[in-house]
């Protein structure tokens, strides 16, 4: 389904008269400025798509730092140190918490909450340090089937030859918990000690018991 052109002209010429864009009147302005029509000629258009490919938005942005726009030339420069690997953010630290479900569980802690404990426990003279908090919950738990009411997964024991859904509740017990990953990243690694120290001391005065990694 596609728009009727001459409604489409209409609009096209309506917005563009409004924003100053065009001045001629629309009878003139049609004929005048070929984009009226060349936006109502939708094979025109869609043959553009045609030539799209899953590498097509990374073929369009590598040319991009030519490219006349500024902003533009900006992702551009931005996207071409990533493909040269020289990422502008640097892992510092790297935090990891169990989520255990039930009575004294763990709460998550968001990102913005995070990084307020962690710059309040920054010396003053990094009070300003320019850094990033990265949170993401990790769950390798799989749905548990002794929960799911209508469909029963039973499982046959050899030894005894029975089938009994408890070998496989003894089985989920053992399946590592929910966990939460709490990584700080910064401008270079100036200042890693320092916001490795503040993060664990932002976790720590939580009550909270982790296991860290600093990286």
């Amino acid at each position: 389904m596609v728009r009727d052109p001459i409604e489409r002209i209409r609009s096209h010429y309506r917005t563009r008269a409004r924003e100053g864009a065009e001045k001629a009147p629309l009878e003139r302005a049609v004929f005048d400025n070929p984009i009226y029509l060349d936006f109502c000629r939708y094979a025109m258009q869609l043959e553009r798509y045609l030539e799209l490919s899953e590498w097509f938005l990374l073929e369009e942005v590598r040319r991009w730092p030519a490219a006349r726009e500024s902003r533009r030339r900006e992702l551009g420069v931005e996207w071409q140190k990533i493909l040269n690997r020289q990422v502008k953010w640097k892992m510092v630290h790297e935090h990891t918490e169990r989520l255990v479900e039930g009575a004294g569980a763990l709460t998550f802690m968001e990102a913005k909450e995070l990084e307020k404990r962690i710059r309040e426990q920054l010396p003053p003279r990094l009070a300003d340090l320019p850094f990033s908090v990265d949170v993401a919950q990790q769950d390798t738990r799989p749905i548990n089937p002794m929960r799911d009411l209508v469909r029963l997964i039973n499982i046959y024991n050899p030894a005894t030859g029975s089938v009994s859904p408890q070998p496989l509740a003894n089985l989920l017990r053992d399946v590592p918990p929910k966990l939460a990953r709490y990584r700080v990243f910064a401008l270079n690694h100036d200042h890693d000690q320092e916001l490795a120290e503040a993060a664990e001391h932002a976790f720590r005065d939580g009550g909270t018991d982790a296991i860290s990694t600093n990286v």
